[in-house]
């Protein structure tokens, strides 16, 4: 399985981070990729994500479903995970 990951430093409580990353309709103001966002991060809910691919103009809608979905608390950070059973990725924030 291929996996693509990224770590950033963000200077804000992890509630507010979780917020963000979790409201998939408000994702386009902030991912320039990303143009519709729509779904909940909730074990076994279907996201549906529709990019633009840079350079080409051309748009994919992938339909992950949710594996984990785990909001920050008792010191930890948050973290979910998504599965595109076509393809067998994985996106995890």
């Amino acid at each position: 399985m291929r996996r693509i990951a990224s770590e950033v430093q963000i200077s804000a409580r992890p509630e507010e981070v979780w917020a963000v990353l979790t409201d998939f309709e408000r994702f386009h103001e902030w991912n320039p990729f990303l143009m519709q966002a729509a779904g909940r991060a909730e074990p076994g809910q279907r996201l549906s994500l529709r990019f633009r691919l840079p350079g080409s103009g051309r748009e994919m809608v992938f339909k992950p479903t949710v594996l984990v979905s785990e909001a920050p608390g008792c010191g930890g950070a948050g973290a979910w995970a998504s599965r595109v059973s076509s393809t067998g990725c994985t996106a995890s924030s």
